[in-house]
């Protein structure tokens, strides 16, 4: 007669392991050796932070790349990819399900500030069924809206004369400016009045546009007026 033993191999580590199994019988003891090779997955993040430096609020940065590499000898699976703080301030999208050994998937990061200006921190929680970490530091700096009127210059003019001035309005931020475009009513004072605009409803980091502004002069001595625009950073006066 025969009897059959069944052995499972549950390996704690990777590598070569080996074990046996000895029967004692009345007749005497049996040995068997047993060998087997533990397999498992191992995360490698690259990089493992993403730096954003400065985002303008409202508006989201280009996008970096984390790549997940397996370097183990089985296949890592990956349970969930998410921003585990800075929730409202990252987002992030991947291609990560399964990674055989010595293959690699990609996570895509963003950063898109909803706070007006200061640092953010932020990260990444990964889980998976293999070694190695399972955390992407995030970070950046979110800027407010920023812009600067330039008031313009009229020179002396004689009563019953016209001039023109210019004003230039600067987009100082890190990113588009939205407005509202200039019209006759954005300017007010006696003898003050609108003539044209080359400005849109929405102006490119570091991009100016202008407004042109005529004078008639009535009477002799000084005269003030004003030219508004309104501006995501605010109402800009010159």
């Amino acid at each position: 007669q025969s009897c059959a033993l069944t052995v499972q191999f549950v390996p704690s580590g990777t590598g070569v392991r080996t074990g046996s199994l000895v029967v004692v019988t009345p007749v005497g003891n049996h040995t068997t050796t047993f060998e087997g090779v533990g397999t498992q997955g191992i995360a490698v993040f690259s990089p493992t932070s993403l730096t954003f430096g400065a985002v303008q609020q409202g508006s989201a940065s280009s996008p970096q790349t984390v790549t997940l590499s397996n370097t183990g000898t089985a296949a890592l699976t990956v349970g969930s990819v998410s921003v585990a703080s800075g929730t409202t301030q990252f987002r992030q999208s991947n291609d990560c399900a399964s990674v055989a050994p010595g293959a690699s998937c990609s996570i895509s990061v963003e950063f898109a500030p909803v706070v007006a200006s200061g640092p953010v921190t932020g990260g990444l929680a990964i889980t998976h069924n293999g070694t190695g970490p399972a955390t992407v530091s995030l970070a950046g700096t979110a800027q407010s809206p920023s812009s600067s009127l330039s008031a313009p210059l009229f020179a002396a003019t004689p009563v019953g004369s016209t001039s023109t001035a210019q004003a230039t309005l600067t987009n100082t931020g890190v990113g588009p400016l939205s407005l509202t475009v200039p019209t006759a009513a954005s300017v007010t004072g006696t003898g003050f009045t609108f003539v044209s605009s080359t400005c849109a409803t929405s102006l490119a980091q570091n991009a100016s546009c202008t407004v042109l502004v005529r004078f008639a002069a009535s009477n002799a001595g000084n005269a003030s007026g004003e030219l508004r625009v309104a501006t995501q950073s605010g109402e800009k006066l010159a």
